[in-house]
């Protein structure tokens, strides 16, 4: 899928999604990485184009410093699927000993294999 024939749904639905902000899929610049980087504002959204058995989609991945990230796909016909962005915290159980101990383990491990899935793709900058 080349951005020059992005559907009409695609363009609506990241649209839709950042109308507040004023973000549209045409603000995006290629970087040296070859990747497709929207910056404006507090925003820094990196996305690539790829398909599979549910068609052809566009997989962003959304930083502000204001938001917590997301990760999502929006597929040429407009639906939207979101998956797993990088934890800013975990929460823990002061009154069960070795709780947090626990819930950190859980959450340096979701974080470093979404980072790795992240960075393998090309839509995570560090």
């Amino acid at each position: 899928m080349k951005l020059m024939n992005l559907s009409e749904e695609i363009k609506r639905s990241f649209a839709n999604k950042y109308l507040r902000w004023g973000l549209l899929l045409d603000d995006s610049v290629i970087d040296s990485a070859g990747v497709n980087v929207i910056k404006k504002d507090d925003w820094e959204i990196r996305y690539i184009e790829s398909s599979d058995e549910n068609g052809n989609y566009l997989e962003f991945y959304a930083i502000s410093s204001e938001y917590s990230d997301e990760h999502f796909r929006i597929y040429s016909n407009g639906d939207i699927n979101t998956f797993e962005a990088i934890s800013e915290g975990y929460s823990y159980n002061e009154s069960l000993p070795g709780n947090k101990e626990v819930q950190r383990q859980a959450y340096v491990e979701k974080n470093k294999q979404v980072y790795k899935y992240l960075k393998e793709v090309g839509l995570y900058r560090r």
